[in-house]
């Protein structure tokens, strides 16, 4: 105990590495950013339930995998330090077209920052980030998302620091 206020035993489950839950520790500001950081991403869970909530695994066909360039993971490079993948959410044949669609997801784990190409949407939509844990809260997230043209970025990539992760959503753009 102790990784929701900035304590962590690194993973020990030795007795004499623990220590009671110190509850007046969740009032520092680390702890109020972790605490608002989970309630997004629970809600998120939630809003998102066709993709992060079903009864079923997603399909193959739903998930790709990528690298810094769409559709091509590193598998085979034992070096690379950078995973992404998209999910779509699964639509039937006579459903009309929604205002939220795919979620990009990367992570990169290396010492150096990544340009990271973003899949292309269809037309009339436009990437959202969501998260960035590279950013000073309280700009790490937002549910109402930034549009990746208002980020001042080229329509198609991020740059994604090191150490972080981002989370996109593909939106319709309001046009």
């Amino acid at each position: 105990m102790g990784d929701e206020y900035g304590q962590t035993k690194g993973g020990s489950m030795l007795l004499n590495d623990r220590k009671p839950f110190n509850w007046d520790a969740l009032k520092t500001e680390f702890a109020v950013e972790t605490v608002r950081f989970i309630r997004f991403l629970s809600s998120f869970r939630t809003y998102r339930r066709d993709l992060l909530q079903r009864k079923t695994f997603a399909k193959i066909e739903n998930l790709n995998w990528h690298g810094p360039i769409p559709d091509q993971p590193q598998w085979e490079d034992p070096n690379s330090s950078f995973l992404a993948i998209s999910l779509k959410p699964e639509r039937n044949e006579n459903e009309s077209r929604s205002t939220v669609g795919d979620l990009y997801i990367a992570f990169n784990s290396q010492k150096a920052s990544v340009s990271a190409t973003l899949p292309q949407l269809p037309d009339g939509m436009l990437w959202h980030r969501l998260v960035d844990t590279s950013l000073p809260f309280p700009k790490t997230f937002s549910m109402e998302g930034m549009a990746t043209d208002m980020l001042g970025i080229s329509f198609s990539t991020y740059q994604i620091q090191p150490h972080s992760c981002v989370l996109f959503e593909a939106r319709a753009s309001k046009e």
